[in-house]
């Protein structure tokens, strides 16, 4: 049997490091680990909570990776639906 790995990460857009201040940088290395996660066979998908940074989540995750939420209250709602589309 075949199973698909997945990584669902919760954020909000911005990416962060203890030790690095460069917004640019910390999203190319998001980008890159998230490309090295695909390469070793895991999906990355992201949910985007009360984000402004779409143009940062679709530069780490690609334009079909993610969607936004307005609020984190919506996740109980919204994750089922998400399950469902990432699973087929």
């Amino acid at each position: 049997t075949n199973y698909r790995k997945l990584l669902l990460i919760i954020s909000d857009g911005e990416p962060s490091d203890i030790d690095v201040d460069d917004s640019e940088y910390l999203v190319e290395d998001a980008k890159y680990a998230v490309k090295r996660l695909a390469y070793n066979g895991i999906d990355v998908f992201c949910v985007g909570v009360e984000s402004e940074s779409n143009k940062n989540l679709s530069r780490i995750f690609g334009n079909k990776n993610y969607v936004i939420i307005k609020s984190a209250s919506e996740l109980p709602k919204k994750l089922p639906l998400i399950y469902l589309t990432l699973s087929k």
